[in-house]
């Protein structure tokens, strides 16, 4: 219910929210490739200019080109949306597999989604909420019920992983985390946890860069030069934007403060909120990963708190979980059928032909703004 509500909002509602200037770096990028090949050199601006491009979302962009040469921008928003709620998904499902009850399920579910619903824009991002919540799922149940070798499915989701988003560095961490806490708690060193520990540093390299992909994560993640620039880079100060991030944090502290919810959570689950939770402080791009971490691992903790079972009310919730779906199918016809102009009404065209028509001199260098030139790319 609560995942087909999120789909019903985000298409109804806030679709050309969804559409910003990372959009149109995705879209863009993703052409280049078709038509270019994997880049390695910048050829297409004036200020960067021969530098070195390594493109490590490659998979991810040629994934929403590919949408949206099948059907335009709104089949890239459909897809957006439906990564969103794979997502979701997946970390509702692990929470119910852990043993929480339908209802902590869903309330924690609901703040996480309000969290940080920046994480919900159409980007190469977006491509790595599901494989975050896979593996997330894998890593919790593996610590809960004992390792087996499905597990190692882990290892190539983090080489699909690896070619989508940068934050398959957080996802390699927490699957040695969990090597580590389980090497710990065994005293033994059991195969399985051993090969965790060894490939999952691997599986980042695992790109068609090479070792030229360290280059890379040593630009974006050790005193990223552009970090003093964008807001998502910075730390998440309390503001409007960042309220609902801070309750939920408030939430989860509160629910490892008291001990009979404490108790019902494991060493790793506790080691993943500490984690990601850092990691949300230090960045407001790192909301969206606590987000989902706690959608999977504080609705068991909550149960601590709300001790009564879930109310059986079957025929209420078949009905109310029909009329969801029928509203979702609803949404999503409304949406393929809507004009393209729709989605991009924030991205005026008259700017595109302005561009074009003072370019015609081929001496001219345009410097477009921040907030432009992605779009700008794709259109001209």
């Amino acid at each position: 219910l609560l995942v087909s509500l999120v789909v019903i909002v985000l298409l109804s509602v806030f679709g050309p929210a969804l559409v910003v200037g990372d959009t149109w770096l995705t879209l863009m990028a993703g052409r280049e490739i078709v038509e270019h090949g994997l880049p390695r050199t910048e050829e297409i601006t004036i200020l960067g200019q021969g530098a070195t491009w390594t493109d490590q979302q490659w998979l991810a962009q040629l994934l929403f080109f590919g949408a949206h040469e099948l059907a335009g921008l709104r089949l890239v928003v459909v897809l957006d949306v439906l990564l969103v709620v794979l997502a979701l998904a997946l970390t509702a499902a692990a929470a119910r597999v852990l043993g929480a009850s339908s209802r902590s399920t869903f309330l924690i579910g609901l703040l996480a989604v309000l969290a940080g619903p920046w994480g919900w824009t159409i980007r190469a991002q977006t491509a790595a909420l599901p494989l975050f919540a896979g593996v997330l799922w894998l890593l919790l149940d593996a610590y809960r019920c004992g390792l087996r070798r499905r597990l190692l499915v882990v290892l190539p989701t983090l080489v699909v992983w690896a070619n989508v988003h940068g934050s398959v560095v957080l996802g390699a961490a927490l699957t040695m985390l969990l090597a580590v806490t389980v090497l710990v708690r065994d005293r033994a060193a059991r195969p399985l946890p051993l090969a965790l520990l060894a490939g999952a540093p691997l599986c980042v390299l695992a790109t068609p860069y090479g070792w030229d992909i360290v280059a890379y994560y040593d630009l974006m993640l050790v005193e990223a030069p552009f970090a003093e620039i964008l807001r998502e880079w910075q730390w998440s100060s309390p503001s409007a934007t960042t309220f609902f991030f801070y309750v939920l944090a408030a939430v989860a502290v509160l629910l490892v403060a008291v001990r009979r919810c404490r108790e019902r959570l494991r060493l790793f689950e506790l080691l993943v909120l500490g984690v990601t939770l850092v990691g949300a402080v230090q960045a407001v791009r790192g909301v969206i990963w606590f987000a989902l971490a706690c959608a999977a691992i504080l609705p068991a903790a909550l149960d601590g708190l709300l001790t009564r079972p879930d109310p059986s009310a079957r025929r209420f919730n078949v009905l109310v979980s029909s009329a969801a779906l029928g509203g979702l199918v609803v949404a999503l016809v409304v949406t393929l059928v809507r004009p393209a102009d729709w989605f991009a009404q924030e991205w005026p065209e008259r700017r595109v032909e302005a561009v074009r028509e003072a370019t015609r001199d081929p001496s001219v260098r345009l410097l477009a703004t921040d907030g432009t030139a992605d779009w700008l790319l794709w259109r001209v």
